[in-house]
């Protein structure tokens, strides 16, 4: 025997080491709730194991690949014990299985299966190869499609992986002409098909094309069918540890609707992406596209300026102080605030007004404009946030012109009324101060800033007018004591209403109050990114840039944030 410097039999390792590097690979299992499943069956008897593999063989036969499933729901099938989950995950049935084999060949690994726990009829994967006429690759395709392995032990320590009868005869059913057609593909010859998976790489890396695209320059090429070029390289990526193409067919809207809900409720783009079982790239383009999608439905009114077009446009409007600062505007909440506010506010001073309302009105128009630029697909994250900054940024204008006019709002009321709005009852005063700040609102998306015109001027007309359709006047209140009231009248919150866009792209309220309960890093950028701190908003860019950081890196301190306000 030789022996190394510390006693170790090399013989005896090098014995050991060819036998491991005959050993098939486990395969990757990449649904968290599945791995968790696995690790919690290592101890089971061995005869729950073996009863466990078989209602694997069975599942895979029943999923649709188009259906969501509980985990829970899945742990009952597989063990015959539904566990009392506290948030059960939901698996698409893609997914799982695609996993299912991986976890059949753990847990045949546990169980230590020899060629007698199979059973008679068991193919190794060179007889599957021999009966369909596929390629080693193929067989490892078709354990992700269902065809569930077990990891079986021989008595000379050599592991191979064996699929029983009854796991092939299903699989032939339900594969039906595709093990046909999967045999044609492999009379092409593995030097051919090498070429063409080679040929497929240089066509993506440097004419990046799409699958089908390169499907039909390779099918010119060979002399094949453009379906058959599309389903080799399909069969091809959907089986490789490194795929040419990232298409694995398109999402269902039911998925898309799932991938956008998750994250809007604070699901981190990762774990969608593996419920999914889809890239975490192709979970990120769904996003954007739902973004995108959601702004398109907006109708993003705005009152165009010849200078709106020139190339100073960005200094000239939106370089005024008044455009860049002071724009925390908060509503007061009962009417004894509201009134005292009112009464105390300064007269608008005229060029601070069409200031805020030419940058308002700019910042629409460029976002509009922004939004029809985009493509159809493929839409870069950092061109959405700059249009969904820019409406931000409009919002807090938009805001600051409404804010401005309280005066008149309280002016144009009494007027109406004949007398005090402390005299009203709580319902009318609730009613009129919610009228004539709609009708603030109206008139601040409207106007424009024409030369020398005014905001007072269309804002009262607006007002006056929503106030005389409402059923209050002073006939109402002739005659009648002075009112007292004993508890505040609670007035809504004009500020979460001031722009149609608002629901899609602000901070709720109730969440503002509790950002500086968050940490240094998500805090600050919480605050940048929805302009809290009386300056305009900020892209991810421009955050980045003054930390130091990545793009990416805010977009995750935004998102832990906003889940931490939202769930916290």
């Amino acid at each position: 025997m030789i022996f190394g410097a510390g006693g170790t039999n090399w013989t005896h390792e090098l014995g050991v080491c060819a036998i491991l590097s005959q050993m098939p690979r486990l395969s990757a299992l990449n649904i968290s709730a599945l791995r968790d499943l696995a690790e919690q069956l290592r101890y089971a008897p061995r005869e729950a194991l073996l009863k466990q593999l078989e209602r694997i063989e069975q599942l895979a036969t029943e999923v649709d690949d188009e259906r969501i499933y509980p985990e829970d729901w899945i742990v009952f099938r597989i063990t015959g014990y539904r566990p009392d989950l506290a948030s059960s995950t939901q698996i698409v049935g893609e997914a799982l299985r695609r996993n299912l084999s991986a976890l059949a060949e753990r847990l045949a690994d546990v169980a230590r299966l020899t060629p007698a726990d199979v059973g008679d009829g068991a193919l190794g994967v060179e007889e599957l190869r021999e009966r369909w006429s596929v390629s080693r690759k193929t067989i490892d395709r078709y354990r992700r499609q269902g065809l569930i392995a077990r990891r079986v032990r021989r008595e000379s320590g050599h592991v191979q992986l064996l699929f029983t009868r009854a796991a092939v005869q299903r699989f032939e059913k339900r594969a039906g002409g595709k093990l046909q057609q999967a045999g044609s593909f492999s009379r092409m010859g593995a030097g051919l098909e090498e070429e063409l998976f080679a040929e497929a790489q240089r066509l993506r890396m440097e004419e990046e094309l799409s699958l089908n695209s390169a499907a039909k320059r390779l099918a010119m090429s060979s002399g094949r069918s453009h379906e058959a070029m599309r389903q080799l390289l399909r069969r091809h990526d959907e089986g490789a540890d490194a795929p040419i193409f990232s298409e694995t067919g398109p999402l269902s809207d039911q998925q898309r609707q799932l991938i956008c809900r998750a994250h809007a409720w604070g699901v981190d783009p990762g774990r969608i992406a593996e419920r999914v079982g889809r890239r975490p790239a192709s979970v990120h383009r769904v996003l954007n596209e739902c973004r995108v999608e959601a702004l398109r439905g907006l109708e993003l009114f705005c009152v165009e300026a010849p200078g709106f077009l020139k190339e100073d446009a960005e200094e000239k409007f939106l370089g005024p102080a008044p455009v860049r600062s002071e724009l925390t505007v908060t509503a007061a909440l009962d009417t004894e605030s509201f009134i005292a506010g009112a009464r105390e506010d300064p007269i608008p001073n005229r060029f601070v007004e069409q200031s805020i309302a030419r940058g308002q009105q700019y910042l629409i128009f460029d976002a509009r404009r922004r939004l029809a630029a985009l493509p159809s697909s493929g839409q870069r994250p950092r061109d959405i946030d700059e249009i969904e900054t820019r409406l931000r940024w409009a919002t807090l204008l938009r805001g600051k012109l409404v804010r401005s006019q309280r005066r008149l709002a309280l002016q144009t009321i009494e007027g109406r009324i004949g007398g005090s709005l402390m005299e009203q009852p709580a319902e009318a005063i609730q009613r009129l101060h919610t009228l004539a700040m709609d009708a603030l609102i109206e008139a601040a998306a409207h106007f424009g800033a024409e030369r020398g015109s005014r905001f007072a001027a269309s804002a009262g007309i607006a007002v006056d007018r929503a106030i005389a359709r409402a059923a209050v006047g002073p006939a109402e209140v002739a005659g009648r004591a002075r009112r007292r009231h004993t508890q505040p009248v609670m007035l809504e919150d004009w500020t979460a209403r001031v722009a149609e866009w608002q629901g899609l792209l602000d901070l709720p309220a109730r969440h503002r109050e509790r950002v500086i309960e968050l940490g240094e890093e998500a805090g600050e950028t919480i605050r940048a990114r929805y302009g809290l701190g009386g300056e305009p908003p900020q892209t991810a860019r421009e955050i980045a840039g003054k930390l130091g950081t990545s793009a990416g890196r805010v977009a995750r301190l935004e998102h832990e944030g906003l889940r931490a306000l939202r769930w916290g």
